[in-house]
C-alpha cells in the first residue's frame, strides 16, 4: 500500500510538473488550452466511469487518480486559452491535494480489515471525509483545491461540465467507500507504522491545504 500511495499520489504528478514547467503561461498557448481543456474533461468523465464498476477498492481509487488528473489538466488548459493569472499556482494546489488525499486512501486500504468497532472510528469515518472532499464537501481541502481553480473552470460550458465531473466523483468516491467497508476484517491488527501514516496523511489532507491557500495567494478560504 506505501507503493500504491507514492505512484497515485506523487508519480503520476511528473506530467503535470512537466507542464506547469514548459507551457508558456501568458496565453499566447489558447489554442493548445482548448485542446488539453477538452481532454482533460473526457478523461474525467472516462475515468468515473471505468471506475464506478469496478469492485477492489484499489482500482477505484487508481480510476478515481486518472479522473482527477483529467480535472488537472482541463484547469490547466482552460487557465492557458483564457490566460488566467495565477494559473499554474491553482493547478499546483489542486494536484497538491490530491498528492495528499489520494496517497492517504490508498494506505487506508491498507489498514481497513482492522477488526472491532475502532476500524470505523479510525478508517472508515476519516476515509469517508476524504472521499467527500473530491466532490468538494465545504471545510474540506478538496473544497479549497475545488475553489483555487473556480477561475479556470468556474463559467460556461465548461463550468457545467466541471460541476457535473465532481458530483461523477463524488459518486466514485461513495463507491469506493462502500468497497472499503466490504473488506473483509482479519484477526490479526495493522502494522502500527501503518496505521499511524495512514491517520498522519489524512490529518495533513484536510489541515495543510487550509495552512497553504492564503500564503499561496490563492484568496479567502
Amino acid at each position: 500500500m506505501p507503493a500504491s500511495a507514492v505512484l497515485s499520489g506523487a508519480i503520476v504528478k511528473a506530467g503535470i510538473v512537466g507542464l506547469l514547467r514548459f507551457l508558456p503561461m501568458d496565453g499566447t498557448s489558447a489554442d493548445w488550452g482548448a485542446v488539453l481543456a477538452g481532454l482533460g474533461l473526457l478523461t474525467a468523465f472516462w475515468g468515473v466511469g471505468c471506475g464506478i464498476v469496478q469492485a477492489n477498492p484499489k482500482t477505484v481509487l487508481a480510476y478515481s487518480t486518472v479522473s482527477q488528473m483529467g480535472v488537472t489538466i482541463a484547469a490547466l488548459g482552460m487557465g492557458l486559452a483564457l490566460a488566467v493569472p495565477g494559473t499554474a499556482m491553482a493547478v499546483a494546489f489542486y494536484a497538491t491535494h490530491h498528492v495528499l488525499a489520494k496517497g492517504a486512501l490508498f494506505l487506508g486500504v491498507g489498514v481497513a480489515a482492522m477488526p472491532g468497532r475502532r476500524r470505523w472510528i479510525l478508517v472508515l469515518l476519516p476515509a469517508l471525509v476524504l472521499a467527500l472532499g473530491f466532490g468538494g464537501m465545504p471545510g474540506t481541502g478538496g473544497a479549497l483545491a475545488k475553489a483555487a481553480v473556480k477561475p479556470q473552470l468556474g463559467a460556461g460550458l465548461v463550468g457545467a461540465l466541471a460541476a457535473l465531473s465532481a458530483t461523477g466523483s463524488t459518486l466514485l468516491m461513495l463507491h469506493f467507500v462502500r468497497r472499503l467497508a466490504a473488506t473483509p476484517a482479519v484477526a490479526a491488527r495493522p502494522v502500527p507504522a501503518l496505521l499511524a501514516l495512514w491517520l498522519g496523511m489524512a490529518g495533513a489532507a484536510l489541515l495543510l491545504p487550509w495552512a497553504l491557500y492564503r500564503p499561496l495567494g490563492l484568496g479567502d478560504p
